[in-house]
């Protein structure tokens, strides 16, 4: 009776996992001196060639860590499985992710930036249009400018060309303060007699070139530019 009762325990304990055998695993990976993690616990470090580890059998998680600097750590998982008197070998690479404090470092940098972008802005309420005041950018191409403008600036993404009619609402003209009456002209504070601006309009005229209206903003004066050579100032709008 009691042989049964040893002979019951010893398969019931067999069939429940408590006598699996080892395995090894031989863990590689594309950076050297890092941490691995078995199933989260620290096992070793990665070296030159192979780390070998002997493991209980069964399915196990990897995940290979090492910390750059207080900005920047490498990481990378996977996901194996280990059988009795088994070696596996497994190549684990890694990847750079930001820590929490770069995380944070950034989230407050766009936050900063966001503002400053906001105070960038100046808004014409009488036609509903928004435009970007900052200073003026390199000399570009028409596509240039259009991809210019295609960008998320002070919390907003679309930007645009304006239309050679709008920028005209801005020109430099004492008579007619242009944006909001009783204030000048911010605008033209910042560029120069001779400076040209891309707008979105297609500028008529006999050459098979096309062309696009450009813009002096000294006098409101416009002429063709031709979009894969000429190089002009670009400010974009948006309707608000």
């Amino acid at each position: 009776m009691k042989l049964k009762i040893v002979i019951i325990l010893i398969i019931t304990l067999f069939l429940s996992g408590c006598f699996k055998e080892d395995g090894q695993i031989r863990i590689a990976s594309d950076i050297d001196n890092a941490i691995i993690y078995i199933d989260g616990d620290k096992k070793g470090m990665t070296g030159d060639g192979y780390t070998t580890i002997i493991i209980e059998e069964g399915d196990h998680k990897v995940r290979i860590y090492k910390e750059k600097d207080k900005e920047w750590f490498y990481e990378g998982e996977q996901d194996i499985f280990v059988g009795a008197n088994s070696s596996v070998k497994v190549n684990i690479n890694t990847d750079k992710k930001p820590t929490k404090l770069k995380i944070q470092e950034d989230k407050e940098s766009q936050s900063q930036q966001l503002k400053d972008e906001k105070k960038k802005i100046y808004i014409d309420f009488s036609r509903g249009l928004m435009w970007q005041d900052t200073s003026k950018v390199d000399r570009k191409n028409w596509f240039q400018a259009l991809r210019y403008c295609d960008q998320t600036y002070a919390g907003y993404d679309d930007w645009r060309l304006p239309t050679y009619n709008e920028l005209l609402t801005i020109k430099n003209d004492s008579n007619n303060p242009a944006v909001v009456k009783g204030i000048k002209n911010v605008f033209y504070k910042s560029t120069y007699p001779s400076d040209a601006y891309w707008s979105s309009s297609n500028y008529i005229s006999n050459s098979e070139n096309i062309k696009k209206v450009v813009v002096f903003y000294k006098n409101g004066k416009n002429f063709g530019g031709e979009i894969h050579s000429d190089r002009n100032y670009v400010r974009c709008v948006r309707n608000k």
